[in-house]
């Protein structure tokens, strides 16, 4: 009985003892207030795990660019501030062309923000016999340069035939031309092209096809789809095809243009077509 006794002492003096304040809080709380708890810890997760995945995210940052488009000359002289997206660089681009109908050779540059798809570097070549060429050279400009695009050197060997030739001609109006003779090609104008594509102004709205093959530089090879400024003007490059300048073609060409000009009697101009064409074979198998 003695032993019962103590037994319920020691029960009431633990239940006497105060409880600690995280024991007391937690049998205290009624449940709506652990449930609105609960709630207010779920919220603030929810919250947290929000501004890290928004941290994620990439952030839009503009590059500015001075815009200006220049018809004559190699330099802009007046420029306009522009922001470009995070998705366009500040591009600038020295060209020269003389297909217009006069042929009268022209330089114009650009600077302007660039989409990714024609953020071209480098310089990019044509010609399409009758001294009628075309020519981009592109580069990146930092914000800081107004003077960009400084112009890219050319290849010192351009004034010198390399031995290949290829199918010229040049149009516009239309989608598509006939070859009317060949042009020999220089330099590193290793290939032969057929083009067409677009000529365009900004500033008048006007848009012409044009077509053209001719001697190109391998970089020209990359151009389908896309698009250069030429000053205002801006041509989209709808169809490339490249195939390699043939040189034993070239010589052929040039001894047939050689001897049309020799009156070579009535016998040899029946005769001379059979043994060029028997030269050809012989050449190309």
């Amino acid at each position: 009985m003695q032993w019962t006794c103590s037994q319920n002492d020691s029960h009431r003096q633990r239940a006497s003892q105060p409880l600690p304040a995280y024991k007391y809080l937690t049998q205290r709380r009624s449940p709506s207030q652990r449930t609105r708890t609960d709630l207010n810890s779920g919220t603030m997760a929810s919250f947290v795990l929000f501004i890290f995945i928004i941290s994620l995210l990439p952030v839009a940052r503009t590059t500015k660019c001075s815009q200006c488009f220049n018809d004559g000359g190699p330099s802009c002289s007046v420029s306009v501030q522009r922001n470009c997206t995070n998705e366009e660089k500040c591009f600038g681009v020295i060209s020269t062309a003389n297909l217009s109908i006069d042929q009268s050779l022209t330089t114009s540059s650009a600077r302007s923000c660039v989409a990714s798809a024609n953020q071209l570097t480098g310089s990019f070549h044509f010609d399409f016999g009758d001294k009628r060429t075309l020519s981009f050279d592109s580069e990146i400009c930092n914000v800081t340069d107004g003077n960009c695009p400084w112009g890219l050197p050319g290849d010192s060997m351009r004034i010198y035939e390399n031995g290949k030739s290829c199918p010229k001609c040049y149009r516009t109006g239309y989608d598509n031309c006939e070859s009317d003779g060949d042009v020999f090609c220089v330099g590193d104008f290793v290939n032969c092209t057929e083009v067409n594509g677009e000529i365009s102004n900004f500033r008048s709205g006007t848009k012409i096809p044009f077509a053209g093959k001719g001697c190109v530089s391998q970089s020209v090879c990359s151009l389908q789809g896309k698009s250069f400024q030429h000053g205002s003007y801006k041509f989209t490059f709808k169809k490339v095809q490249c195939s390699k300048a043939n040189g034993a073609l070239s010589s052929l060409r040039r001894l047939a243009f050689t001897l049309e000009k020799k009156d070579l009697g009535p016998q040899a101009a029946f005769f001379f077509p059979c043994i060029l064409g028997i030269f050809a074979v012989k050449i190309l198998s």
